[in-house]
């Protein structure tokens, strides 16, 4: 028994070797420790003092040991209680140590999947920005003027880039081109055709040429001013789509490059941030000159109008 007991099991010889056991009553005096034995009274024919001695031996033989006191045998006591308290607390303890424990994963697990979520939100994000980045940049392939004019440095003004604020767009109005060496050919007709008109040093009055084929050719480029009359030359990038496009306006690609060689010319700060876009509608030609041309880039947040010459 884990504290002792008094009523303890006896070992008692077998029927037939039992003998009679007489009783006889001793007198004794209650005490706290026997509450249900009063004086002069004894328990189950058997005296007080047999039955705790009986006791103790059965406690002893059934435990291995004996009690060193009578309190450490008594059942309920200050001892046993503190015990008992005790081993309750220590479980308590115990347990708030596991639910302290399993606390502390959860949180570190909370935390982990919280922390990959954000991961991949913005990996996703990202993705979905990068896959959109093909849409809003663009691609500038410029043709140096070298490598098609016969004239080496123009015969006109620098162009200051810091006052360069308007794009003005028209066409050339004659043959269009879809390929480069389609392209080259015309625009060296072209050349020739200005030059007979002005002098052999002279170039065309343009600054940049768009091409079919989706090329951007420089001709007076950033660095000198362009040749036409009805513009301010010192303030403005002039860009020529080579064809006719009344009737049909530029493919997207022309466009993007227009788009490309703008945006390239304000990173390289030869345009200010804040420019404007003007067409350049030639009324001598027809009422209608470049209508088309003018009706896709009047869809462009800075164009601003049309400039219209006789």
């Amino acid at each position: 028994m884990p504290w002792g007991s008094f009523y303890a099991p006896i070992s008692r010889p077998s029927p037939g070797t039992q003998v009679s056991v007489k009783s006889s009553l001793i007198t004794m005096d209650a005490n706290e420790r026997t509450p249900l034995l009063k004086k002069g009274q004894s328990y189950g024919g058997t005296t007080t003092a047999t039955a705790a001695a009986a006791a103790a031996a059965a406690a002893t033989l059934s435990d291995g040991y004996a009690s060193e006191s009578g309190a450490d045998s008594s059942y309920g006591s200050e001892n046993d209680s503190s015990s008992v308290k005790g081993d309750y607390a220590g479980r308590a303890n115990a347990g708030m140590g596991k639910y302290r424990t399993h606390c502390c994963a959860y949180l570190q697990v909370m935390t982990f999947v919280l922390i990959l979520a954000g991961g991949c939100v913005i990996a996703t994000y990202l993705l979905i920005a990068e896959s959109r980045i093909p849409a809003m940049q663009f691609s500038l392939d410029l043709v140096h003027r070298d490598i098609w004019s016969n004239v080496s440095v123009p015969l006109a003004d620098f162009l200051n880039y810091t006052n360069v604020i308007n794009i003005v767009i028209m066409h050339t109005g004659g043959a269009g081109c879809e390929k480069f060496d389609k392209c080259l050919q015309v625009l060296r007709e072209l050349q020739k055709q200005y030059q007979k008109q002005l002098g052999n040093a002279q170039e065309v009055p343009f600054n940049f040429l768009i091409g079919g084929d989706r090329q951007t050719y420089e001709a007076r480029g950033w660095n000198y001013e362009s040749g036409l009359n009805w513009v301010a030359r010192n303030a403005t990038l002039v860009i020529a789509f080579i064809g006719n496009y009344t009737t049909l306006a530029p493919s997207a690609l022309q466009l993007r490059s227009t788009l490309s060689l703008i945006a390239e010319s304000v990173r390289q700060k030869k345009l200010q941030r804040q420019y404007k876009i003007y067409g350049l509608q030639n009324l001598t030609n027809s009422e209608d000159d470049g209508k088309a041309l003018f009706s896709a880039i009047s869809q462009w947040t800075q164009f601003e109008g049309l400039i219209q010459v006789l």
